[in-house]
């Protein structure tokens, strides 16, 4: 039951972000970001189904994008996969 209920107030609190968010598109798209322009939090998100594999170019990807972070006003950000069931693999 608390799992259950900690997964409804997640979703209540992504739809919130997401409201609020502004998306960066990448060439590549190996690498999605949001930066919410209320909470000042931006949302990294990996994308390199099905396990996220590092490799040179999500390395880069990510390097470019903390890169592009640091310049803005950004307090801080999470780093998320698109792959349910795995973070990363390298």
């Amino acid at each position: 039951m608390i799992r259950f209920s900690a997964m409804k107030s997640f979703a209540r609190t992504n739809k919130a972000f997401q409201q609020n968010a502004r998306s960066f598109a990448s060439a590549d798209k190996l690498v999605d970001l949001q930066v919410n322009e209320k909470t000042r939090i931006a949302t990294i998100t990996m994308q390199r189904p099905p396990v996220n594999s590092l490799n040179l170019e999500l390395i880069t990807s990510l390097q470019k994008t903390l890169s592009d972070l640091e310049g803005s006003k950004c307090r801080g950000a999470i780093l998320t996969s698109v792959s349910i069931n795995t973070f990363l693999i390298y």
